[in-house]
């Protein structure tokens, strides 16, 4: 690495920290009686790791990949925000888009502060990354907690505010879109089904007949949300419905659906 990298030495404050950093890893390894690949990866990447440079990193081929090794039931996702989840058991459905807050009682920021020193990226981003593919590995939670036990670690979730959106006959064409991609992420729907189908024609082309005059406009495209046997194929159901005591007990606002989201709260 250093014949090779065009700076090898600022991230250790200079040369002297460069070969001091060198110098003790080289130490530690050869104190051990047995060392395997996977152990000198793991402790020349922390090394490596100061760099924050994703293109020099060490391995090997054919490295086991065991599935013990990834245990956690859940796919996480970097969002602007944090880490969300996005992938789940049937039973973890409720931690559906819940942000990741803690690990075995240690607050994420810590954590991944902590993780920065055991893998390689470029900024946090990329370290977010990394957590979601190793935050659910026993290797690398038992580097950052010696203690850790696969059968009792804790991880803690904020789960999110419940999103509502209102429809009703008037929710067309872009506005049904939107909503029908916020229920698709999640979202309950309330009020009135949709005027628009969701397997409808779609998108147009307008034209002007060239004796009359006339202004026209046929759709060029077919839209298709649900399989044709789907009982929402032709009609976008909302998940809450009002009745006519709900409306009768908002007096008949025009807002009796914004009332009773409110209510809900």
């Amino acid at each position: 690495m250093e014949q090779i990298h065009p700076d090898p030495y600022s991230a250790f404050g200079g040369k002297d920290g460069f070969d001091k950093a060198v110098k003790q890893l080289r130490d530690e390894l050869a104190n051990r009686d047995t060392l395997t690949l996977n152990e000198m990866q793991v402790e020349v990447t922390k090394l490596i790791s100061a760099l924050h440079d994703g293109h020099t990193y060490i391995g090997y081929d054919k490295a086991p990949k065991k599935v013990e090794d990834r245990w956690i039931p859940l796919k996480l996702k970097v969002i602007p925000d944090g880490i969300i989840v996005i992938g789940y058991t049937p039973e973890l459905e409720s931690l559906k888009g819940a942000m990741l807050c803690e690990v075995e009682g240690e607050l994420l920021e810590s954590v991944l502060d902590r993780l920065d020193k055991l893998v390689v990226s470029e900024n946090r981003f990329g370290l977010m990354g990394k957590a979601c593919r190793s935050i659910g590995n026993n290797n690398t939670l038992r580097q950052l907690f010696p203690t850790f036990n696969k059968e009792q670690v804790s991880m803690k979730f904020r789960t999110p505010e419940e999103i509502y959106v209102v429809t009703d006959v008037q929710t067309f064409s872009s506005a049904f879109h939107t909503a029908y991609m916020l229920w698709k992420m999640g979202a309950k729907v309330v009020g009135v089904p949709s005027g628009q189908a969701p397997n409808t024609f779609m998108e147009v082309t307008r034209f002007k007949l060239p004796n009359t005059g006339l202004e026209c406009s046929a759709s060029n495209s077919l839209q298709s949300c649900f399989p044709t046997d789907h009982p929402m194929a032709k009609t976008f159901t909302p998940d809450i419905q009002l009745s006519y005591d709900d409306y009768r007990q908002f007096d008949f606002s025009k807002d009796a659906e914004l009332l009773f989201i409110e209510k809900q709260k």
